[in-house]
């Protein structure tokens, strides 16, 4: 059995504190129909490969751990493509998952006219969202070759989480002062509540909607090159600029924007198919009403001193632990306005692993052509919205998750649009 790090337990504490699912995922459409035993035997690979995704969580003495449970056949849910109710895609995003009693990974399978719907949805304790595209990646590519007989690709063995944030490697090269005073700032921070608030209708649980939109990379990446900054600077100064604008709109609150940007410790050679939450925060604030080619580079300078000096070490490092404290007692303390984010919004932007749609297609031997992709997160409570970013053959697909009782669908496209807007 595995323990979970202490990041990993405040993702299933604040799910109960908050009453908001934390589940992350993405949805793809596939051209071709995919047969539920396949579907089954590409989820056996992946569980051969990450055994946390058939596993159930168990309150031991001290912290919480996963136990083997599940088998493939366990992790898949089918249903027909209805717009609406619970046996739609949307009523199913929003079911939460008790780890307690459900594996932490599911899948909702469907096909309809020649076409198969796949959705992946993952509770947060188990995968992060650089690992939940890393799984849902490798079970196309599986599926892909079983219906073409290849062989079935390979996956690096994953590293222990542990070993990528034991404290010995988090404290190399950063200095234990500079993390104490960042992690006084976040406290501080949270107590004064600086940053100004996206204008929502209401600040309570209730499901989330996804809006998306895909602007090209050409355009963007020049805009960067020119600033010299790079895509994911840009992309959140624009996001911080859109919501200024949304709230100057709405009569919202003023002043400081502030973004949380997770950091991934996973590296190409290390840790790249390691399950589990291999994140951290930065939380960074900016003016949203100054010029983007001002605001840019500020906030990429701000993300690149604070990356040097290896501020979004603290949270792990200090969190350490508590993945020893009995559940009861983790539960009543993780739970805090610096824990769950005070920041205005949530900004995340990820890479995709490898060239998939032209994997899937050469692996099935053209049997099966990945069409459609969209992808949401989980939306912090004061929050109420949050950007994941995606680049996307040649697009950069921006999906805003939000909770429909505090920003509307129409709402949303408007967030998107002053977002796009900023972006060309």
């Amino acid at each position: 059995m595995s323990r979970l790090s202490a990041v990993d337990a405040f993702f299933v504490a604040y799910q109960e504190a908050a009453c908001i699912p934390m589940v992350l995922g993405a949805e793809v459409r596939l051209a071709g129909v995919v047969a539920r035993p396949e579907l089954e035997r590409a989820l056996t690979c992946a569980l051969g490969v990450w055994p946390v995704l058939g596993c159930q969580l168990r309150r031991a003495v001290l912290g919480l751990r996963w136990r083997p449970r599940f088998a493939a056949a366990d992790l898949v849910t089918e249903g027909p493509l209805t717009p609406e109710g619970p046996t739609s895609l949307a009523g199913w995003r929003n079911r939460p998952i008790d780890p307690f009693s459900a594996p932490p990974f599911q899948v909702r399978w469907a096909v309809e006219a020649g076409h198969t719907v796949l959705a992946f949805k993952a509770h947060h304790a188990a995968l992060d969202g650089q690992a939940i595209f890393m799984v849902a990646s490798a079970v196309l590519r599986f599926l892909a070759a079983d219906r073409g007989g290849q062989p079935v690709p390979k996956v690096a063995t994953p590293l222990a989480a542990r070993v990528l944030v034991a404290p010995r490697r988090l404290l190399a090269g950063a200095r234990l002062r500079d993390l104490l005073r960042f992690a006084k700032w976040l406290k501080v921070e949270a107590r004064l509540g600086r940053s100004a608030r996206l204008a929502l209708a209401d600040v309570a649980p209730g499901p989330s909607g996804v809006s998306a939109r895909q602007v090209p990379m050409a355009p963007l990446l020049a805009q960067a090159q020119a600033l010299k900054i790079s895509p994911a600077s840009l992309a959140a100064a624009a996001w911080m600029r859109a919501i200024g604008r949304f709230n100057a709109d709405r009569g919202g609150a003023k002043g400081p924007i502030s973004l949380e940007i997770p950091v991934s410790f996973r590296r190409a050679r290390e840790g790249a198919t390691t399950p589990g939450n291999l994140i951290s925060p930065l939380t960074v604030f900016g003016d949203p009403e100054a010029p983007l080619a001002i605001l840019g580079p500020t906030l990429h300078g701000t993300l690149t001193d604070a990356l040097s000096r290896k501020l979004h070490h603290a949270v792990p490092l200090l969190a350490w632990p508590g993945a020893w404290l009995p559940w009861g007692i983790f539960r009543r303390i993780a739970v805090t306005p610096a824990s769950t984010g005070f920041a205005t919004s949530h900004f995340t932007l990820v890479d995709t692993p490898g060239a998939v749609v032209a994997e899937v297609a050469a692996l099935s031997g053209g049997a099966l052509a990945l069409v459609g992709i969209e992808v949401w997160s989980p939306v912090c409570l004061a929050m109420g919205a949050a950007v994941l970013a995606v680049p996307w053959e040649g697009q950069l697909r921006l999906s805003i998750t939000h909770r429909l009782n505090g920003i509307s669908g129409a709402d949303a496209q408007v967030l998107l649009d002053h977002l796009a807007a900023e972006l060309a």
